[in-house]
């Protein structure tokens, strides 16, 4: 599964289990999304990552953690995912692993 297919498999569970957020996007209007110049379905995206983004901090996760936890088929695969996201940003800011624990110590078990 690609990241971007992972996100919105996540947005749409987390729609289907969040009564409240699937009410407030059935009831978005489409002359608003008019209005901003977009498609309806780009409206109803938008919102609904917004709404994603807005729990995610809520709980203390950032969008990708939280889309791993409601993506992952088990335990093993939410580590994988975690340690894959927690290497590429240590690559990322061109870090070896070992330099990114010295800042990031929690990350040890990855």
């Amino acid at each position: 599964m690609t990241p971007e297919d992972r996100f919105q498999k996540a947005i749409s569970l987390f729609i289907e289990q969040n009564e409240r957020v699937a009410n407030e996007i059935n009831q978005l209007s489409p002359q608003v999304a008019e209005q901003l110049g977009i498609s309806f379905d780009e409206y109803k995206k938008a919102h609904a990552g917004r709404l994603f983004g807005e729990y995610a901090a809520s709980v203390g996760l950032d969008v990708f953690m939280l889309a791993f936890e409601l993506t992952a088929t088990s335990q093993t695969e939410l580590h994988e995912l975690k340690s894959k996201h927690y290497r590429s940003l240590a690559e990322m800011l061109g870090m070896s692993w070992e330099e990114y624990i010295v800042h990031n110590p929690h990350l040890a078990g990855y």
